[in-house]
């Protein structure tokens, strides 16, 4: 029997790129990776690894109907960021109704911890409504629901000049973060597309680790050699910046994630640390 096509949507990015990458690794696959530029670096990076590339943009139903065809799986990951809230509930339900239009056997859902409750921070809600609607449709579903990502901590092309600062302000010297690294979100969607009967219709809550901002920094400072640099931009300033943002920071200093770590450690051993994860950055 021919090994499984996984539809794997924004495979050029952060998560996107993490699964698929994962999932050539892990074997018994066939990756088909979406994206809207072929001839990018990245993606010729993963035809190097064997996924198969499809062009594709998520606002267009039919590019998306062609690239699920014959799928079994399908990763299925939106930007807010980029996109916009909006954007982002309009793209996760017209790919859901594709899905399921194509009988895609099992989807797994890059959402986020607090999905399903009234946190107020647009992009939580918006996964909720995502998420909701893939059980309407009764599309077979795993919610990843992971909380802050370790990735954004470090220097890349998507992480904020004012990402640490905006921790800070949220939480002073004394709240805790919930953390996790994209490579663990994508180990899990792994073992959730490796054993789809045991993982369909369940949200699972991806976290690791919960440290200060001056504990991180300090664990930053001494793998990485340096300070983490950061822009302090006042909450009154953000707003005016990216309205969004300053949302869900002053959310992750008031509220915050409430995930069991220590339970989630014993369900997925060998999950990184913020030190574990900060000592595979400086060797990569």
């Amino acid at each position: 029997m021919a090994d499984p096509i996984i539809l794997v949507t924004g495979a050029t990015g952060r998560q996107g790129g993490a699964v698929a990458r994962a999932l050539l690794s892990a074997g018994g696959f066939r990756v088909r990776a979406l994206t809207r530029d072929p001839s990018s670096g990245k993606a010729a990076k993963l035809k190097a690894l064997g996924a198969e590339l499809v062009k594709g943009d998520l606002e267009d139903r039919a590019q998306m109907a062609a690239a699920v065809s014959g799928a079994q799986g399908l990763f299925s990951v939106q930007d807010p960021w980029a996109h916009g809230v909006e954007g982002e509930i309009r793209q996760g339900k017209a790919l859901a109704e594709v899905a399921a239009e194509a009988k895609v056997g099992h989807v797994v859902y890059a959402s986020v911890s607090k999905a399903d409750e009234p946190t107020g921070v647009p992009h939580f809600e918006s996964k909720g409504q995502i998420e909701r609607h893939h059980a309407q449709l009764g599309l077979p579903t795993t919610a990843l629901r992971p909380a802050f990502f370790m990735d954004m901590l470090v220097p890349s092309e998507r992480q904020s000049p004012a990402m640490w600062g905006a921790l800070r302000q949220g939480l002073g010297t004394g709240g805790r973060v919930q953390l996790v690294a994209v490579a663990d979100i994508a180990r899990a969607a792994v073992a959730a597309f490796q054993d789809p009967g045991a993982w369909a219709g369940r949200a699972i809550e991806l976290a690791s680790e919960a440290l200060t901002v001056p504990e991180a920094a300090r664990q930053y400072r001494e793998v990485m050699g340096r300070r983490p640099f950061s822009l302090r931009i006042p909450f009154f300033l953000l707003r005016f910046i990216n309205r969004e943002a300053e949302i869900n920071f002053r959310w992750i200093g008031e509220r915050g994630w409430t995930i069991d770590v220590e339970k989630v450690r014993e369900r997925f051993p060998g999950m990184l640390s913020f030190r574990a994860f900060l000592q595979a950055q400086a060797r990569a």
